[in-house]
């Protein structure tokens, strides 16, 4: 299933009557630089940078919250059948462990933990 800006924007809710939000992936835009070229700007450069990415990101989901509000109200107003709510316990405790796993072994516990600190 695509996000749902896509499947608004295919049309899927002509051919297609229901929907599952099952949340279980988030598309995120990634700000990205050339570590050397942002390393040799001056610091205060840099902390602009930051705090304008955080920032940013802070709008950007706002935005996407109300994008897909809208988008879930135009798709039941086109008639698709939607369940919003589903207990994700089962999900989570089949997957949790060995992904967690997983990513540690190839990447480390250093960039999981980072990763689990800015959520």
């Amino acid at each position: 299933m695509p996000p749902l800006p896509v499947l608004w924007a295919a049309k899927y809710y002509e051919i297609q009557k229901y929907l599952t939000l099952t949340h279980h992936a988030y598309s995120p835009l990634i700000l990205v630089m050339n570590k050397r070229k942002f390393d040799s700007l001056p610091a205060e450069y840099r902390t602009i940078l930051i705090d304008s990415a955080r920032e940013t990101a802070a709008y950007q989901r706002d935005l996407n919250a109300k994008q897909v509000a809208e988008i879930i109200a135009g798709l039941k107003e086109a008639g698709m059948e939607m369940i919003e709510e589903i207990d994700t316990t089962r999900f989570r405790q089949i997957v949790e462990d060995p992904l967690r796993k997983s990513f540690a072994e190839k990447y480390g516990m250093d960039l999981l933990s980072t990763i689990a600190a800015e959520m």
